[in-house]
């Protein structure tokens, strides 16, 4: 028989241990991520601007450089230098936006994605070997767990003191 609270006290455990993953997960991933970026010559805001435009192109949504700016939180002139050293590394380019022509969408160049695949690759490989074993009905729980923690990280805590935009 268990004692009342065991239930919720299992949760609780369970939920910090994710939240201890998540913690350890994002510490390898910012190893990983420096490595490249130190292979290649990048600072981390060139890096972190090369992910955003990355992940936005997969997502079919490229980043205009306003839209970076803002994820980011730089100011205007330090996200045109980012982007002139992305685009001078050959990793990004600039095209016109075919909606407003006045506005700059980031696209990940050829280059940018042959670099990108051949260091990330082996990786996604391990990736793959490590999740063999786990079940579909696993891996569907895992995603669901990982959408909700993604919700929760974009919106800021009541009490979290964001940082200022500069303008």
């Amino acid at each position: 028989m268990s004692r009342p609270g065991q239930a919720e006290d299992v949760r609780a455990a369970t939920i910090r241990d994710i939240v201890y993953g998540l913690r350890a997960l994002l510490t390898e991933s910012d190893r990983i991520a420096h490595g490249f970026a130190m292979a290649h010559r990048l600072s981390p805001s060139d890096f972190r601007a090369l992910l955003h435009v990355v992940a936005s192109e997969a997502d079919g949504t490229p980043l205009a450089a306003s839209d970076l700016r803002s994820r980011l939180n730089v100011s205007a002139g330090a996200i045109t230098y980012i982007i002139d050293r992305l685009v001078k590394a050959g990793l990004v380019r600039r095209d016109a936006d075919p909606s407003d022509r006045r506005k700059v969408i980031l696209r990940f160049s050829q280059q940018g994605f042959e670099l990108c695949r051949s260091y990330f690759e082996p990786i996604e490989t391990g990736y793959a070997r490590a999740l063999a074993g786990i079940s579909e009905h696993d891996l569907t729980a895992t995603e669901a767990v990982l959408d909700a923690l993604l919700v929760a990280m974009r919106s800021p805590a009541p009490d979290t003191d964001l940082i200022e935009t500069f303008e």
